[in-house]
């Protein structure tokens, strides 16, 4: 069904092929249903030859039963086998959309089948009202066809309505099956992804001697930074600059020296002193926080394309935080 270029009518979700499948099923079943139900409305013609009149009024109100019951399983077996196919098509063929204006194609599929069927039951109705009724009653005639034919026009409006209804019920399971085959289709990227991006990043963060400044650092051209000259340096992450008037302690983000007290502590400020004391450096705040807990800003800090912190890091003077 799904094989080949498949040629859909503009109004139809239903292939030419499949529409004339669909009317041969639905034609070879009906004929057979219809003839089944024609033999046990005959039955009452010998019913009627042997009864009394009351009992031929119960005969003709039984008879219309069965002559709504007849009109009305060919209609099902129609509706029936149209969602049957219309199911099976968004099921197995993902790249087929029923879409809303279809209903009106898929009613035109259903109904004239049951319209074949009045035509085959009516006539044979109105052939026994006329058959067992004298001229003196043909206003009780005329009430029962009339009552047949009401019924009748009950039947198709039920069955536009169960039309639709079925209608909805096939969009619910095209839309569920696609949600599905989305689910899939992202299981399935995650699957193939994944280790890709993980051995990506494994080797990403392999090649590079300190990951996590280089991704703490984004560059002197990546930094809005203000030129400032520093004044004084505290310790190996701690100097102090004039910012806003006011002289102002500032740390370098991303990084943590030793305390002075500390091994490697002298160092590290010495050879931060030695990178920034009395220099005009950039800086730029890189965090949504600008001061830290003490009240120190926290900045990156470049001289020219030097990021100063990674340079302590590199040095062994510092760790990354």
């Amino acid at each position: 069904m799904c094989k080949g270029q498949v040629k859909v009518q503009p109004a139809s979700f239903l292939t030419e092929k499949e529409e004339a499948e669909l009317l041969k099923r639905v034609r070879g079943k009906a004929d057979s249903r219809l003839k089944d139900r024609m033999k046990r409305i005959e039955a009452y013609h010998d019913r009627l030859k042997s009864s009394n009149s009351e009992e031929q009024t119960l005969i003709f109100w039984q008879l219309q039963e069965r002559c709504v019951e007849a009109v009305t399983c060919i209609g099902d077996l129609a509706l029936d086998e149209s969602g049957r196919l219309y199911t099976s098509i968004i099921e197995s063929c993902p790249k087929r959309k029923l879409r809303r204006e279809h209903i009106d194609a898929m009613k035109q599929q259903i109904l004239p089948h049951y319209e074949s069927a009045v035509m085959g039951v009516l006539p044979d109705f109105k052939r026994v009202m006329n058959n067992w009724f004298r001229p003196a009653s043909q206003s009780v005639r005329d009430i029962t066809i009339g009552s047949l034919e009401n019924d009748l026009q009950d039947v198709k409006t039920s069955l536009q309505d169960r039309i639709d209804t079925a209608f909805e019920e096939i969009l619910r399971r095209q839309k569920a099956r696609d949600q599905s085959r989305r689910r899939e289709r992202y299981m399935i990227l995650a699957i193939v992804v994944g280790p890709v991006l993980g051995a990506f990043f494994a080797w990403l963060f392999a090649s590079i001697p300190n990951p996590v400044a280089v991704m703490f650092s984004r560059g002197p051209n990546a930094v809005a930074g203000l030129e400032l000259v520093v004044q004084r340096v505290i310790d190996g992450d701690t100097f102090v600059i004039e910012y806003d008037g006011e002289p102002s302690e500032a740390r370098l983000v991303g990084i943590d020296a030793p305390d002075l007290k500390a091994k490697g502590g002298p160092e590290a400020k010495a050879a931060l002193e030695k990178l920034v004391l009395g220099k005009t450096v950039r800086i730029g705040f890189t965090r949504r926080r600008k001061r830290d807990d003490f009240g120190r800003l926290l900045v990156k800090v470049y001289i020219d394309d030097l990021d100063v912190g990674a340079a302590l890091v590199r040095k062994g003077l510092a760790k990354t935080n």
